[in-house]
């Protein structure tokens, strides 16, 4: 009878262990392709709003862009292992618009995309909300940030005061930090674009990050005169419950996107 409670006891913990393994081990890192991201382009665009027309407010063309990227991030949630996933050296970006607003996904990896929901008005330019989703093993947090004020560049002045919250769910707790910063514009300023330069507005974002999560997020975007984002630059360190670090360089391949 012992022996049979012990051979029983020896199997539950091998199970125990694989379910673990299962669970808590790193799944590395894949790229999305061109082809999927038209797929989720051509997906998402039957129900939004074509191309603006003339008259309207500049707003990038809807469509796939592909850019240049270098770096990569290192993310840890609770007790799961740390995860470094390097970008892959081309990476892929869906611009669809609806209202008024665009949003622009970045497919960093297939296991962390993000959602940046901007609104143009005239020469100004407001983040609505920004959205990343994230795999970490079996696990698949999201953390959604809103801004209060959110204009990134205005007329009135060169510098913008910012305040933000962001909520995480889906990893090991719900997570809620605040973000105080500035985004100071540089106007105009020019960056190149296979070869060649390009006006364009330049964006220094800063972020202070206080609450569940600490840390600082600094960013800096070149948009386009029609507000394509031409160059992105991001360090990000977070430190808490979770732990994300992400350093990249994107740079726009081709100004015409593929639909």
């Amino acid at each position: 009878m012992r022996r049979r409670i012990l051979l029983g006891g020896l199997a539950l913990l091998v199970v125990l262990v694989t379910v673990g393994a299962f669970v808590l081990w790193p799944r590395g890192s894949d790229p999305i392709t061109t082809e999927e991201a038209l797929e989720d382009f051509r997906d998402r665009s039957e129900s939004e709003v074509p191309d603006p027309v003339e008259g309207d407010d500049p707003m990038p063309v809807a469509g796939v862009y592909r850019y240049h990227a270098t770096g990569g991030e290192s993310v840890k949630l609770g007790a799961l292992p740390t995860e470094d996933r390097p970008y892959p050296e081309e990476l892929t970006a869906v611009v669809v618009a609806e209202d008024g607003c665009f949003t622009f996904t970045l497919n960093l990896l297939a296991q962390h995309t993000e959602e940046t929901t901007y609104c143009p008005s005239g020469q100004e330019l407001t983040l609505r909300d920004h959205v990343k989703h994230q795999q970490v093993g079996a696990l698949r947090p999201e953390a959604a940030m809103t801004c209060d004020p959110g204009l990134l560049h205005g007329l009135a002045a060169a510098r913008q005061e910012l305040r933000c919250s962001l909520q995480m769910a889906g990893g090991p707790a719900r997570l809620n930090a605040q973000l105080v910063g500035t985004s100071a514009a540089e106007v105009p300023a020019s960056v190149d674009v296979g070869g060649e330069a390009q006006e364009a507005v330049k964006l220094d974002l800063s972020y202070e990050i206080s609450g569940d999560l600490r840390g600082t997020w600094h960013e800096v975007v070149w948009f386009g005169t029609d507000w394509t984002p031409l160059r992105i630059e991001r360090d990000l360190e977070l430190q808490g419950l979770a732990t994300f670090t992400e350093h990249s360089e994107l740079v726009l391949v081709d100004r015409t996107p593929e639909v």
